[in-house]
């Protein structure tokens, strides 16, 4: 079958899912170096029979390639408005084959737990307060926001595991004794902005294209420094990607209402492609009363207090 040809295409791309560091400081380097020589593959592929494919469509990826590493220069540089303009618009307004970039991206579930832990066995004494203690950060608390991957100095964000192993990795714990852990439980349909890569997508020519340009918008969000520094920096260059991505989110969400949660794949499983983040992004719905907690986003799950069995 011709996506079986297309899938061990890919495969003999050998690209990344998740991108070792040794050094804060490699980061635009190596992303420049991987995704040249995957340009280079595409460029010299005899696999792949459209002769289309080595010309017209090896532009097209060189193109979004260099523009992601102009949205990071343009950061470095302090020009932050024209790499937040230039990220919001490859995401947003960029169209591929008919279709907007971020649509390829888009899509939903419903009726799924995920899970949320803090490293406070504390907590557990007080089940009653689960809003205060297992919610996004309070927005008069938002001093305590600090640098993360999906979120800015300052913006409270939810982040919730596809399951209890990735929580426990994600926090650095030995065991899951030393959590506090609840479910969040999402019983209606929510859309979000799938961040991973699924081979099984494949099925023909046009998805191949799109599988390799989605690609490097996820290996530049997808760097881990590894092995893990004692003290992270207070800049960190491989969430400059990510973190704008976010602020274009936020900014297109309310515009158009869209949804404001992306899916992205855990970087502490070098092996395991299945464990998940997701981050909801909460929305101050007015300004002078939203002192605390975006309720509305509250209020779509089911939260309860997780016991070990």
């Amino acid at each position: 079958m011709k996506e079986n040809i297309y899938r061990a295409f890919v495969e003999s791309l050998k690209i990344e899912k998740v991108l070792l560091l040794n050094d804060y400081k490699e980061y635009y380097d190596k992303f420049r170096k991987v995704t040249y020589n995957i340009y280079k593959r595409i460029c010299d592929s005899n696999s792949v029979t459209e002769a289309s494919f080595r010309d017209d469509f090896a532009k097209q990826y060189n193109k979004l390639r260099q523009d992601l590493l102009e949205v990071y220069r343009y950061y470095v540089k302090g020009d932050v408005l024209r790499a937040s303009t230039k990220m919001s618009n490859i995401f947003f307004r960029r169209k591929y084959y008919n279709k907007k970039f971020c649509e390829y991206f888009l899509t939903s579930e419903e009726n799924v737990t995920l899970y949320r832990a803090r490293k406070d066995k504390e907590l557990i004494k007080k089940p009653d307060d689960l809003l205060n203690q297992m919610f996004h950060i309070a927005f008069i608390k938002r001093e305590k926001v600090g640098n993360c991957r999906f979120s800015v100095s300052g913006l409270p964000c939810l982040y919730l595991g596809s399951s209890i192993k990735c929580c426990r990795k994600e926090l650095g714990a030995e065991t899951i004794d030393e959590l506090t852990i609840c479910t969040y439980h999402h019983m209606d349909y929510f859309p979000y902005y799938d961040l991973t890569l699924n081979e099984e997508d494949i099925v023909d020519f046009n998805q191949l294209k799109i599988y390799l340009l989605k690609s490097l918008i996820i290996q530049a969000i997808s760097f881990r420094v590894y092995p893990e520094k004692e003290s992270k920096p207070n800049f960190t260059p491989h969430y400059v990607i990510s973190q704008l991505l976010t602020a274009a989110v936020v900014a297109n969400g309310i515009k158009s209402k869209q949804p404001q949660c992306i899916r992205y794949r855990s970087v502490k499983f070098l092996v395991d492609h299945h464990q998940y983040n997701y981050v909801f992004i909460p929305q101050i719905h007015n300004y002078r009363y939203d002192k605390l907690y975006d309720m509305q986003l509250y209020n779509k799950f089911e939260i309860n207090l997780w016991q070990k069995r």
